[in-house]
């Protein structure tokens, strides 16, 4: 295993530098950087073969993506892989935020459905003078959306689907 750059440096960096152009606009030595940091946990001669897969597969005029190497070294060494970067920890966690979130809408949204939260709020959209503000809402509305929070809130129990 290769634990400085000098490994990457000469089997990555220098031979795509001789056959590309770094991409416009871009920063070369951050992408050497990332390229770098993906892949220094692998051998010399993983990366040199990666290089060649890479290279073969490469059909454009500047510097291949950093994620195309790291791909093909993954490939290459499906048994031997290094351990997962910190790029890698974030994205799932951030996978794992997202599908809590969608988890959580949908369960308010359910909660709001079958305690009848979207059918005052249907009916106050829909209603007379469509867009009224909640001031010129008749007193029993207030009272069934107040009797509502506290039943979700679990001040009360029983049924609130009565009027009150």
């Amino acid at each position: 295993m290769i634990e400085d750059k000098s490994g990457v440096m000469r089997a990555i960096i220098e031979p795509m530098r001789e056959r590309w152009t770094p991409p416009a606009g871009a920063n070369p030595d951050a992408l050497i950087g990332d390229m770098v940091a993906d892949l220094k946990g692998f051998e010399e001669s993983v990366l040199r073969q990666v290089f060649e897969v890479v290279r073969r597969n490469h059909h454009y005029n500047n510097w291949p993506r950093a994620g195309e190497f790291l791909t093909a070294a993954r490939e290459l060494t499906k048994d031997d892989l290094p351990p997962p970067s910190d790029a890698d920890a974030d994205a799932a966690y951030t996978r794992k935020r997202r599908e809590w979130a969608q988890e959580q809408l949908l369960q308010y949204w359910s909660q709001a459905w079958n305690e009848g939260w979207v059918s005052l709020a249907r009916d106050w959209l829909s209603g007379p003078g469509y867009g009224e503000s909640f001031s010129k809402w008749p007193i029993h509305n207030w009272k069934a959306l107040i009797r509502r929070r506290a039943w979700a809130t679990g001040e009360i129990k029983g049924d609130v689907g009565k009027a009150v």
